[in-house]
């Protein structure tokens, strides 16, 4: 909320006052007579038995006071009457204030530009987003918008900004859990893998490349659908997207049974569609390293969180949650469990 500046009030009519005070002060002392000059009350003229004194005094009173007394033994007893007439002179003085009104009219900051692009730095209040984002980020309003600036708005305000692939790295996403070899349904039904972003920028998944085979060109699918995955957020690929058959499992986006994930070993990885392709995370298994879960996902230790982590079976271990109205565990779409 912004305060009003403090308007001082005009001092004429201050003024006024004071001068009007003074002129009654003065006038206890004396007046002013028909020709503008001025009287000393201590001037007065006395007549016989009656007395005329000018005073300044603002009220006038006439007395006249006349007492008889009846006496006793027939003596009569005669008062004489002393009448005093006192005259008022008022002085009015009028004083025209003139009172002025000044009226500040403010309005609400406009935005430099929306919050879904990058450039110079905002004002708090032009957007209750910009006000969500710089209270968690100040350097947004302090110093400039920058790409972080749209991120955080897309993750704080959920702003319907049109994500726009940067150039993906290595890295950028995780593969943090397979599900190869589900026991509440069968593998046809309940195959699913899920993907971390590990980058500081919204991912559109639209348009990457899943494949399972290192070698069989045929067993790759190319993602349809836009999927939007912020930072820190984890997706969820999956065969089935229908949880009442696939082991109640919500799955993001639904890929094609020609992805198939084998139980004893295989090859997960995810690219672009560029040639030639970069692979932004690859990740593989192997029953014979020990690991063969059954019913419950390959589950990446969430210490271990990254690309490079994720290429060895050891930072792996089997999934200890129960995952709701199913009897096998994992947590898809969550922080992983961490392993013993």
């Amino acid at each position: 909320m912004k305060l009003r500046p403090l308007t001082l009030r005009p001092l004429t009519g201050l003024f006024a006052l004071v001068t009007a005070t003074a002129l009654v002060a003065c006038a206890t002392a004396g007046n002013i007579d028909g020709d503008d000059e001025w009287v000393d009350d201590s001037s007065a003229t006395t007549t016989g038995n009656n007395v005329q004194t000018t005073s300044s005094s603002p009220a006038t009173t006439a007395t006249t006071a006349s007492t008889g007394q009846g006496g006793g033994n027939g003596s009569t007893t005669s008062s004489t009457g002393t009448t005093t007439t006192t005259t008022s002179t008022t002085t009015t003085t009028t004083t025209s204030t003139t009172s002025t009104t000044s009226t500040s009219s403010t309005s609400a900051p406009v935005c430099a530009h929306d919050v879904c692009v990058e450039g110079v730095n905002l004002v708090k209040a032009c957007d209750p987003c910009v006000d969500t984002v710089c209270s968690v980020d100040p350097y947004c309003c302090d110093s400039m918008w920058d790409s972080i600036c749209v991120d955080e708005a897309v993750q704080f305000c959920n702003a319907a900004c049109v994500p726009v692939n940067p150039p993906l790295a290595p890295g950028d996403l995780v593969i943090t859990e397979i599900m190869n070899n589900p026991e509440a349904v069968a593998d046809s039904a309940g195959e699913w893998f899920e993907l971390y972003n590990d980058s500081l920028s919204p991912i559109d998944l639209q348009g990457l490349v899943i494949r399972h085979d290192a070698v069989k060109i045929s067993a790759v699918h190319t993602i349809t659908q836009s999927i939007v995955l912020l930072p820190g957020d984890f997706v969820v690929l999956g065969n089935n997207a229908d949880q009442l058959t696939n082991g109640n499992i919500k799955v993001d986006y639904a890929y094609p049974a020609a992805v198939n994930l084998s139980n004893t070993k295989d090859y997960l990885g995810i690219e672009t569609a560029d040639v030639p392709a970069v692979v932004i995370d690859e990740t593989s298994w192997n029953e014979s390293s020990g690991l063969d879960p059954k019913g419950k996902s390959r589950n990446l230790n969430p210490l271990f969180l990254s690309a490079y982590d994720n290429d060895s079976d050891s930072n792996f271990c089997e999934a200890s949650s129960v995952i709701a109205n199913s009897k096998d565990s994992g947590t898809p779409g969550a922080a992983n469990d961490v392993c013993p």
